[in-house]
């Protein structure tokens, strides 16, 4: 877990929350067991791709599952720029994480640096530099939650091309530039994923 994350290390001394259960009416639901989620996942690859979001989802659930798991089970974590891995040996499972928080190409895709990017530039008809990475997923967890801060400029060309065209627009005001990224992404989908093979999860 990312220091920025660690409440105990930063800090915190109140930790009666790790104790909430969120509990519906009419309804018992029994308590996340990691052991039996890996076990229905048994020999899958499941990829959670997008921004913070979806990356805050990938570490709750590892902390769910390592909670579960005896301190002498086999099993690896790879932090590696875009890409970050939790592997069981013991279940041959892969949970994974791929920061891509426009799933479009993006200036803001150095996970390392994006903090510093005052300005989004979105290269809104390319894909395949994170996209390459999603092919072997049997579940795919996508999220669209950076698209929503203001402003958005929008690229057509290269970044280091001198005749690359900018336009920026206001996402509460216009809905094109969000819907062109979406369009990019999905027709990536539909070329490339096996949807009898894959399942894909969306969360705008």
């Amino acid at each position: 877990m990312d220091y920025i994350f660690a409440c105990e290390k930063n800090g915190r001394k109140n930790f009666n929350y790790r104790h909430w259960r969120w509990q519906p009416y009419h309804c018992e639901i029994p308590r996340f067991n990691g052991k039996t989620f890996l076990e229905k996942i048994r020999g899958k690859k499941v990829l959670f791709v997008g921004d913070s979001l979806n990356r805050n989802q990938w570490v709750s659930l590892l902390c769910l599952i390592e909670s579960s798991l005896p301190p002498s089970s086999h099993k690896s974590l790879t932090l590696k720029g875009n890409c970050n891995f939790f592997h069981s040996i013991e279940y041959n499972t892969t949970i994974g994480f791929y920061w891509s928080p426009f799933l479009v190409e993006s200036n803001c895709d150095d996970y390392s640096s994006h903090r510093n990017m005052h300005h989004r530039v979105v290269k809104i008809e390319d894909i395949e530099t994170h996209a390459r990475h999603w092919n072997d997923a049997d579940i795919l967890i996508f999220d669209s939650y950076v698209w929503w801060l203001n402003p958005v400029t929008l690229l057509w060309g290269s970044f280091e091309s001198p005749d690359a065209t900018y336009k920026k627009l206001e996402m509460d005001m216009n809905l094109r530039p969000y819907e062109m990224g979406l369009r990019t992404w999905s027709d990536w989908l539909e070329m490339n994923i096996n949807r009898t093979k894959t399942k894909l999860f969306f969360m705008s």
